[in-house]
């Protein structure tokens, strides 16, 4: 599946640069042209860890100061708490990959009326913000919220959604194309809800979503009820397209 080019009918990014040196944690974010890149002796490999990659873009969001990755990232020294919250930068990959995230054994979701728990994305919110040149490479649940931002050139890859157990809690009230009301529950493999973003040469390529368990625990209505697995779960503003 290849978006082309997906936009929502209002979008708007706010980027924000500002210059001069921050240092943040054990790692140095330094000016050049006001475009930042961290700076710093990893591990072995040349490859980072999840942990210095989540601190380091989580420090460069609260300064709004564009992130640019200059090597690989491995996700699997990560727990399910540990979070990235991007908001007003820019999120540049310069194609390289993050990957292997696996959330440590953790196989039993919950899905509450718009959302899975928030708690099992990587990024909780991407906010007025641009992730681009990047591929998730075995990164289960990334994004929670894509709001007001734009992903361009990024892939979703090599992802297996097996022997999990999803537990409904909540269905959310729909209306069918031909009237009737139908009561739905949507579990977002990559976003859960997207609102007045772009998807610009956005790829999703060898997924699988198999001998998972669904289980309702809501009972019976009049309603008919349905659950929804999608790469994205819930689009809040119609949109438009090519692909």
């Amino acid at each position: 599946m290849k978006f082309n080019k997906w936009l929502s009918a209002t979008f708007a990014s706010a980027i924000i640069v500002t210059s001069g040196i921050v240092s943040g944690g054990n790692a140095l974010l330094r000016s050049n042209q006001n475009n930042y890149s961290l700076q710093q002796n990893f591990s072995s490999n040349n490859v980072m860890s999840g942990k210095e990659f989540v601190n380091a873009v989580n420090d460069a969001s609260s300064k709004k100061i564009d992130y640019n990755l200059e090597m690989d990232v491995d996700l699997s020294d990560l727990t399910v708490s540990e979070k990235i919250n991007l908001n007003n930068i820019t999120l540049n990959g310069n194609g390289h990959k993050i990957y292997d995230r696996n959330l440590k054994g953790k196989n039993d979701f919950a899905i509450r009326n718009e959302a899975n728990e928030k708690d099992l994305y990587l990024f909780e919110s991407v906010n007025n913000a641009t992730i681009k040149n990047l591929t998730f490479d075995n990164v289960i649940f990334p994004i929670y919220t894509l709001n007001k931002s734009h992903l361009f050139n990024v892939n979703f890859e090599n992802t297996a959604y097996e022997n999990m157990s999803f537990t409904i809690y909540a269905f959310q009230e729909n209306f069918s194309e031909v009237g009737s009301q139908i009561d739905t529950a949507t579990i977002g493999l990559f976003i859960l809800r997207m609102n007045n973003s772009t998807l610009e040469n956005v790829e999703i390529k060898n997924i699988s979503f198999s001998n998972n368990k669904i289980e309702n625990t809501v009972g019976t209505s009049a309603r008919e009820k349905t659950v929804i697995v999608a790469p994205i779960g819930y689009i809040k503003e119609r949109l438009v397209g090519t692909n």
